[in-house]
């Protein structure tokens, strides 16, 4: 039978939004939540001046760390300030440590709780772990082991009581007779697609239950057609603007829409992006019938469309059509209207 346990934590400003530091009654380790802004009042605590790990927390995401004491004798607090300006690292808003009150974390031990810690999360799946790869465990004794295993049993504890449930995994593990698991296995409406942008750009399909072997194979044509095949299994903050930009088409055309409305659809991509998509919508005109209305202020993606209308005070100052028109001329017919209208053309692609 578990026992109770005895979490006290100190409002250091007073305030739940604070800085925050938890204990455990009979527990040697000590913990602190610091929000990012507040990371440069902490830099005169002993803790941060100490030996330990950290994780920093921010838009469902996590990074687990370690540092110790340098010859300058600065530990955590110097360690934390290095993730301020690693642009890879700016989705933090929160930061918790994790040390000994009499500073007796070595540089072994440290190592093990970083691995442990990264493990621990990667395996619970509630936090996206940021670490780009695997933290080296070190070697320690059989006593020692124990001794960090219990630590890190009272670190979870204080983690959960300041609101970061990281090694607690999302769904609990159900016993499921194995004739009811090959029945969901051959009825699943899921497609094997990894997730984050793939699974993203099938949402539409899935909702729409479509077939899960179809669904992939879409999946894989339009992200193919919009040069986004090789980013399919990352989440969107891993990607570019660019390549964000794309998705949302790709999530869009999919469907086979009749009607698609397009706001500005290559503002924030790089000339050879535009090409891709404004083919892909053309061809998506052409094979399907599907009606594309563009608002764009760009010569270059306005030359891929039928017919034109220049609007200028809220009103519609010309028309025109391509017709049989080169795609060229077209082009050039439009650089001509911009400058009866006093557009700008020097920066046309």
């Amino acid at each position: 039978m578990a026992r109770g346990k005895v979490i006290s934590v100190y409002l250091i400003d007073g305030v739940a939004n604070g800085k925050i530091k938890a204990t455990i009654s009979n527990w040697n380790g000590i913990a602190y939540k610091i929000p990012r802004r507040l990371l440069d009042e902490c830099k005169e605590l002993d803790a941060f001046k100490q030996s330990g790990v950290y994780f920093l927390f921010g838009n469902n995401m996590v990074y687990v760390g370690q540092a110790e004491v340098r010859k300058n004798g600065k530990g955590i607090h110097q360690r934390i300030l290095d993730h301020e300006n690693d642009k890879y690292k700016d989705y933090w808003d929160e930061v918790v440590i994790f040390t000994r009150k009499d500073n007796s974390l070595g540089r072994t031990d440290i190592s093990y709780l970083e691995n442990r810690f990264y493990n621990k999360a990667l395996e619970a799946g509630r936090f996206h772990v940021q670490n780009g790869n695997e933290p080296t465990i070190g070697t320690v004794t059989e006593e020692k082991e124990s001794e960090l295993e219990e630590y890190i049993d009272q670190a979870e504890l204080v983690l959960g009581a300041l609101g970061y449930k990281v090694f607690e995994p999302m769904t609990a593990s159900v016993s499921v007779p194995k004739a009811e698991q090959e029945y969901l296995v051959s009825n699943r409406s899921v497609p094997d697609l990894p997730e984050g942008v793939g699974e993203n750009i099938s949402l539409s399909l899935v909702i729409n239950k479509q077939n899960p072997t179809d669904i992939e194979k879409r999946v894989h044509a339009i992200a193919d057609k919009l040069g986004i095949r090789d980013i399919l299994s990352k989440f969107p903050y891993e990607v570019s603007g660019g390549q964000k930009q794309r998705c949302a088409c790709a999530r869009a055309l999919i469907n086979e829409p009749k009607l698609i409305l397009a706001d500005e659809p290559t503002g924030a991509l790089d000339s050879k992006a535009s090409r891709l998509l404004l083919e892909t919508m053309s061809e998506i005109n052409k094979k399907m019938q599907a009606t594309i209305l563009m608002v764009t202020h760009d010569p270059f993606s306005a030359s891929f469309c039928e017919r034109i209308l220049f609007l200028k005070d809220g009103k519609i100052f010309n028309e025109i059509f391509r017709g049989e028109k080169s795609r060229k001329d077209f082009f050039n017919e439009i650089l001509d209207i911009l400058t009866l209208l006093g557009g700008e053309v020097g920066n046309v692609r």
